[in-house]
């Protein structure tokens, strides 16, 4: 449990971070989804590995069913109103893409997460 604990901790800390390319400052946010268990924990990854490899810049759309989510840019980390096994598709749009389908001003990015309700 001390393992587990402190691994989240460090994770916070160092994770959550703001990083530095060059002289534009980005910051990286944290989506977790509304779970009590580690599934909670399901898109940090892919999320980090998004922000690494340039496809995001500081706060990406997140789209849940094709309607934008809109959520506090002061905040670091982002509980998305889903479970994990709502879930069926999760689509990452780099922030070249992002622009061409919601417009010029939404250009860092996307996070398109499609449901069991999607009708």
């Amino acid at each position: 449990m001390k393992k587990i604990t402190l691994s989240i901790f460090l994770f916070f800390v160092f994770g959550c971070a703001a990083k530095k390319h060059g002289n534009i400052h980005l910051k990286e946010y944290v989506f977790i989804l509304n779970e009590n268990d580690a599934s909670k924990f399901y898109f940090i990854k892919t999320v980090k590995d998004a922000y690494n490899e340039g496809a995001f810049v500081n706060s990406p759309i997140v789209a849940i069913d094709g309607i934008v989510l809109e959520y506090k840019k002061d905040l670091d980390t982002i509980v998305l109103p889903l479970k994990k096994h709502e879930i069926t598709n999760v689509q990452l749009l780099h922030k070249n893409s992002s622009s061409a389908i919601y417009g010029k001003r939404k250009n860092n990015g996307a996070i398109i997460i499609n449901t069991i309700n999607l009708k």
